[in-house]
């Protein structure tokens, strides 16, 4: 087959809006073969012709984003090349869209909101104290953060570096250890991926309180754990590793 691409340029056009240019060229390809859309279909797989994602030959911000042809007669097609800047072309996460969300979550808990235990009664027995608690269950807020962004080789690197993880740094305003990554979706495309990052954001933090139900509030001499507020029955621990996220490039 032979290629010629802007052989009509009567019929080439642009237009300008917020998003930028775009141009639609012409090329006439000949010596096609083929039965009914087969021909077309060959027609538009031509090597002569420039292939999707392919930039424009004078404006380099625009991508060619559709090919569309048309019979001319027995073995010539004529390919109409669309092109125009379309959102999430450029592979990157710095080119990442986002999107926001909130749901909310049940949860079970012996503590209000300054760590005070939720108690019934005091009961003292000999030189101590003990406390009778209680379990009430409370509707969290959940906020949730997308990002979608396109890159050109899987990204497993990414995947092992940040799923799973808190941030040990201030994140898009968020203070440390209360954004979670959740998840990282791929999808193959044709020539690349298109990755989805998501991120849970808790404002109690994602570190957490080990906790008992009831325990005496004396000290003993013999305890040694230092971390461990025997006031509120609450020991730190932690559940996940933290990473900081700002190499992503992701910004609400």
């Amino acid at each position: 087959m032979t290629t010629i691409i802007d052989l009509n340029t009567t019929q080439s056009s642009i237009t300008e809006d917020a998003d930028g240019f775009k141009i639609d060229r012409y090329a006439i390809v000949y010596g096609v073969t083929g039965d009914a859309d087969q021909k077309l279909k060959n027609a538009l797989a031509d090597a002569g012709l420039p292939s999707i994602g392919d930039a424009h030959p004078e404006i380099s911000t625009i991508t060619l984003q559709s090919k569309r042809g048309t019979v001319i007669d027995t073995s010539t097609v004529q390919v109409q090349l669309s092109y125009f800047y379309k959102s999430g072309t450029d592979t990157g996460s710095s080119n990442a869209t986002s999107s926001a969300s909130a749901t909310t979550t049940f949860e079970e808990t012996r503590f209000d909101k300054d760590g005070n235990q939720l108690v019934t009664q005091y009961v003292a027995s000999g030189l101590q104290v003990d406390r009778d608690t209680f379990i009430a269950e409370v509707e969290r807020p959940r906020v949730t953060f997308e990002f979608d962004y396109r890159s050109a080789t899987f990204p497993q690197t990414e995947i092992n570096t940040y799923l799973g993880k808190i941030n040990s740094a201030i994140w898009n305003g968020y203070a440390i250890e209360t954004v979670l990554c959740t998840a990282i979706n791929v999808t193959q495309n044709e020539s690349d991926y298109t990755v989805r990052f998501s991120f849970a954001y808790n404002a109690d933090t994602w570190a957490f309180q080990a906790r008992t139900t009831y325990q005496p509030t004396a000290d003993h001499p013999t305890d040694v754990d230092s971390d461990l507020d025997k006031t509120n029955a609450t020991r730190p621990f932690d559940v996940y590793d933290t990473v900081s996220f700002a190499a992503l490039g992701f910004t609400l």
